[in-house]
């Protein structure tokens, strides 16, 4: 069956068809992008509208899908019969800068940096990096090109390292054919058709004629890198008749698989588990997915989970006050290394569970960091090496960190608010509402004769703020020791700081505290696998996602809160190997 009997062009996430069929220069790999158009232009998987306001941070609360009006996590979907397998609806996803850059180092040997020029992502709960509601527009595909020919022409600079064959024997035409049968099918992690394949040939073909070998490739691989079957992730396996879930094919899982634990296209032994037919059951999925998850790509996939999870991507630019911090300038950068470096230890070298991320009482510092955090690096430890150090008692896990604490504040203070928004938000999934449009969101002037808590206190006393301080705050207050850069101070006003909080009415004293009793909490468990959902699928749970929550849950628990063991389960479970099948027409 081809793609454009099954699929319905729509303008939402659709490239311009004018732009395809008027090029701005002759021969450009613009041309291309009327390849696989319907393919790319499709409504949403169920025959909807191919987006979801509720999935992006576009003027909606960027919340997820919840029905009871209780936690957001996944938790209270309504509960489901789970006798027959359901899954929730899958959108067209156009692939992140991030898989972008990554898809194109594995496939050309290249820096993908060029693909900072590209949009900047849309985002699922507020957290992570997901296109799958924005349309796309012209300046977009503009955008695309560009990239494309800058890249492109990196390949072909080195274009040994992406031959296959000798020119000298097999001859010029048939080595580009089978270059670009070979990256397509990388490119589009399935393989070309026939008819898919003649089109890049003829396209390579009428530019050689013009140019030469080298610019026919070039216009080739342009033509790859703009096809919507590289830069969307299409999924096109019909359901067996009259079946409302489709079952994904070998190829479509190497394509999961690949996007949620490598953030790139499938490498070649994960092609050849898909060649075989190994990835049609359970076992063989979580052999791959065990796999990547300990590639150095996985290794990143993890960290970037995280620090999107965190809110910590932008550490290295956060700016602070030179005045109050003019440490922070050259400290920024080891707050963010420090974090991932954790993040890798506790995942790859310790436990992998979640307890241990929040609870840790050692982190991995460098020499700023040691001095901040008062501690002492191993002796013999280089400037600007990072080393494993014990935290002080007043330090534990990874809301501790000083990314965390500087992430989570203001340009001159520290931010109760802040901090106590994000614990309920992120890792509790709690449903807070944004401030009413009336209310102002500016911190309060510091002032040399009131401490911290008192500003906060008489900031959201009034009585559109009460009712949502009330919880917020208390949590923040919990963080009340740690200042704009997450440096500790003792005393305040001259009286010791005030650290007590309580976490929804459970009272706390200071972060080490808030982090056990986090750890312990059923909800940050459901909190996390439903985050980690969101990450692996690019779209919100649903509630026909019920019996794959719980039964995520359940295991997760089970596994003593193991998050590598969550990972596995996501890539072996219903939503991730099924998805529903679009409305008949």
């Amino acid at each position: 069956m081809q793609a454009n009997d099954r699929l319905t062009p729509t303008p939402t996430n659709c490239w311009g068809l004018a732009k395809a069929a008027a090029p701005t220069t002759p021969g450009s790999a613009a041309l291309l992008l009327v390849l696989a158009t319907n393919a790319a232009c499709y409504h949403g998987l169920d025959g909807g509208d191919g987006g979801d306001a509720g999935l992006a941070d576009s003027g909606a609360t960027g919340e997820e899908t919840n029905t009871s009006g209780g936690a957001d996590d996944g938790s209270d979907l309504p509960g489901a019969q789970c006798d027959e397998p359901d899954v929730g609806i899958s959108y067209l996803q156009r692939i992140t800068r991030i898989q972008y850059k990554n898809a194109v180092a594995d496939l050309l040997g290249v820096d993908g940096s060029a693909a900072d020029a590209l949009p900047a992502d849309e985002k699922i709960g507020k957290a992570f990096d997901a296109n799958s509601v924005a349309a796309v527009d012209m300046l977009t595909v503009e955008a695309y090109q560009s990239v494309a020919e800058e890249l492109a022409q990196s390949a072909i600079a080195n274009i040994d390292a992406i031959l296959s064959c000798d020119v000298a024997t097999v001859g010029e035409d048939e080595c580009a054919k089978q270059m670009i049968a070979r990256l397509g099918r990388r490119a589009y992690s399935s393989r070309l058709s026939p008819d898919d394949l003649d089109e890049f040939v003829s396209l390579y073909a009428g530019q050689k004629a013009e140019d030469g070998f080298h610019a026919g490739l070039q216009i080739a691989i342009q033509a790859i890198l703009q096809s919507p079957r590289f830069l969307y992730r299409v999924e096109l396996t019909p359901p067996d008749a009259g079946a409302k879930i489709a079952i994904l094919s070998d190829d479509e899982i190497a394509q999961r698989l690949s996007f949620f634990l490598t953030h790139s296209i499938p490498d070649d032994e994960l092609l050849s588990a898909a060649d075989a037919g190994e990835l049609s059951d359970a076992e063989g999925i979580q052999k791959q997915a065990a796999r990547l998850i300990e590639t150095p790509r996985g290794h990143a996939v993890v960290a970037s989970f995280h620090m999107q999870w965190l809110g910590l991507t932008d550490v290295p630019t956060l700016v602070k006050s030179s005045e109050l911090f003019p440490e922070f300038g050259t400290l920024s950068a080891s707050a963010k290394t420090e974090t991932e470096a954790f993040i890798d230890h506790v995942m790859f070298a310790d436990d992998a569970t979640l307890t241990t991320l929040l609870t840790a009482d050692y982190s991995i510092v460098d020499d700023k960091l040691a001095s901040l955090y008062n501690v002492e690096l191993p002796e013999g430890t280089p400037a600007g090496e990072f080393a494993e150090v014990t935290l002080p008692n007043e330090r534990a896990g990874i809301l501790t960190h000083a990314s965390f604490l500087a992430s989570h504040a203001h340009p001159d203070q520290a931010s109760p608010i802040k901090r106590g928004v994000f614990v309920l938000r992120n890792i509790m999934c709690a449903p807070l509402a944004d401030p009413p449009p009336n209310v102002s969101t500016e911190p309060p002037e510091i002032d040399p004769n009131a401490t911290v808590r008192e500003r906060y206190e008489q900031l959201t006393s009034g009585p559109d703020c009460v009712a949502c301080h009330s919880q917020i705050n208390p949590v923040g207050y919990g963080f009340g020791a740690y200042d704009a850069i997450g440096r500790r101070q003792e005393l305040e006003l001259g009286q010791p700081v005030d650290e007590s909080g309580s976490l929804l009415g459970t009272p706390f004293v200071g972060p080490t505290e808030l982090a056990g009793l986090l750890a312990a909490d059923e909800r940050v468990d459901a909190c996390v696998v439903s985050q980690w959902f969101r990450f692996a699928l690019g779209r919100a749970t649903a509630v026909e996602d019920a019996c794959t929550v719980d039964s995520l849950l359940t295991s997760f628990r089970s596994n003593d809160k193991d998050v590598k063991q969550l990972l596995l389960g996501i890539a072996t479970s219903d939503a991730f190997r099924l998805r529903r099948a679009e409305a008949e027409e």
